[in-house]
């Protein structure tokens, strides 16, 4: 009896280490797609997903920053229902891609470089005649 008792309790701190756990939050979705919306619970997991990877990203301009992460939102709550739980039960990873994949959609949206066919720019040294080539990003 002590050893279950133990071993739920081993369990519970494993899961409680992370700031989200992929078993509760594949729980919630599978709830919340039985329901067809989300739930509040649901809806704050995300958006505690979208707020820690917007902090993994380096931003010059704070404005970019909340720019991403407002599409990031925009995105994660549009497609939220897409994940199949009889294909994968890997939901935390699903979610993170689809708002990784935001992230990069909005910073190329603005920062789109126009007229650039190749994405590359001729970029001239001062100091040296000699001349190269540099990516843009």
């Amino acid at each position: 009896m002590k050893t279950n008792s133990l071993s739920t309790y081993i369990n519970y701190m494993k899961r409680k280490k992370n700031y989200l756990n992929n078993k509760d939050l594949f729980n919630e979705v599978v709830k919340s797609l039985r329901q067809n919306k989300p739930t509040k619970t649901l809806e704050k997991m995300l958006i505690l997903l979208v707020d820690r990877i917007n902090k993994k990203f380096y931003y010059a301009n704070q404005q970019d920053s909340e720019d991403c992460k407002q599409y990031a939102y925009y995105t994660i709550f549009l497609q939220w229902n897409k994940f199949n739980p009889r294909i994968s039960n890997n939901v935390f990873a699903y979610y993170s891609e689809i708002i990784k994949r935001s992230h990069a959609q909005q910073w190329q949206q603005l920062y789109k470089q126009k007229g650039l066919n190749n994405k590359k720019a001729k970029v001239l040294s001062i100091d040296t005649n000699m001349d190269g080539e540099a990516m843009i990003f």
